[in-house]
């Protein structure tokens, strides 16, 4: 529990905060209570800070013997809310019936000559 004061980017009145700026490590509880001679009062509330996702690094090309296996995983490292993927096979949305796609993970088991080409995904929120 901290408690906030006028900055740069914060300005607190008698009745409101107000943030500029805002940045994902501004999102979580907010308390506010208030007191005068007859009484105490308190609210609280909850700011969530929605932003893109952010992908680790991903590996821009790959060249394996036939039969070894393949993985893209593009499980992103932050993203709120929740991203959702989607993969492309040479542009389209068609592959090979052995690639597999589980939540954010492309796999093929074992590579043949067919596999090769342009693989991508898009994530997003």
């Amino acid at each position: 529990s901290q408690i906030i004061s006028n900055s740069s980017r914060i300005t607190v009145t008698a009745n409101s905060i107000t943030i500029s700026n805002v940045n994902r490590s501004d999102s979580g509880v907010y308390s506010i209570f208030s007191s005068n001679v007859v009484g105490n009062g308190s609210a609280y509330f909850t700011l969530n800070v929605y932003y893109p996702p952010v992908l680790g690094d991903i590996q821009q090309s790959v060249a394996l013997n036939a039969g070894a296996p393949f993985t893209l995983d593009c499980t992103p490292v932050e993203s709120n809310p929740p991203a959702t993927v989607s993969f492309s096979y040479n542009n389209t949305g068609a592959a090979e019936e052995s690639v597999t796609t589980t939540g954010y993970v492309l796999s093929i088991s074992s590579v043949v000559r067919n596999h090769r080409g342009y693989y991508s995904c898009e994530v997003s929120n």
